[in-house]
């Protein structure tokens, strides 16, 4: 696998995040991930010594965001992504060695009872201490990770959960957000745009952070 970097700007410091020059599209980072960052930055002293979950981390930049500024994060993805995760954890080490980080895999289909596939010891373990909130960035993409993605969120986000996501407008997808939206309010989640808690540098019409509380 080869890899090109990217610095990611945070509080003043840098973080080197390797991308791929081939694979899926979880592999590099988005800008819709780095307003998530900016976001995370400017609601810092709420996420310090939250259990933070990171949901289709990809790069893992954004869970790493959270780790920098005190939160115990776990960084999920499928397996494929695991080594890349694994990389930007292990070359960013020193900027968040005072936080506890957790990179696994979670397959959403886990939550899903019809696909049959059996959540295994270690991942169930790894879910039994609540989380304060869930981050994700630009996971509505194609038709089954929809309901798998919504099965997830309702599975983990317990009550006083905040889920945070930010996603890039896209008009071929808005079919799926809106599938999304709908399964989300009738779960009883109510929905909030963050605009004001995005630094005024990362605003555009193209992209929003979503608030998810039951």
């Amino acid at each position: 696998m080869t890899f090109f970097d990217r610095e990611v700007e945070v509080n003043g410091k840098t973080l080197k995040i390797s991308q791929q020059y081939v694979g899926d599209v979880g592999g590099v980072v988005w800008d819709s991930a780095l307003v998530l960052n900016g976001f995370l930055e400017n609601i810092s002293g709420k996420i310090k010594g939250k259990n933070i979950l990171e949901l289709g981390a990809g790069t893992g930049v954004t869970g790493l965001i959270a780790a920098y500024f005190g939160a115990r994060v776990s960084i999920t993805d499928t397996a494929e992504f695991l080594p890349l995760i694994e990389k930007n954890i292990e070359q960013n080490k020193e900027l968040i060695k005072l936080s506890p980080v957790y990179p696994f895999c979670l397959d959403w289909r886990y939550f899903d009872e019809n696909e049959k596939l059996e959540t295994p010891e270690h991942v169930t373990k790894k879910l039994e201490l609540p989380f304060d909130i869930i981050i994700l960035s630009d996971c509505i993409y194609y038709e089954p990770a929809v309901n798998w993605l919504f099965l997830t969120l309702k599975s983990l986000a317990k009550e006083n959960c905040e889920i945070y996501m930010s996603m890039e407008y896209r008009p071929e997808k808005v079919p799926l957000v809106k599938e999304f939206f709908e399964k989300m309010k009738s779960s009883g989640f109510k929905m909030s745009i963050e605009k004001e808690t995005v630094p005024e540098e990362l605003r555009c019409p193209d992209i929003d952070v979503f608030k998810f509380v039951r």
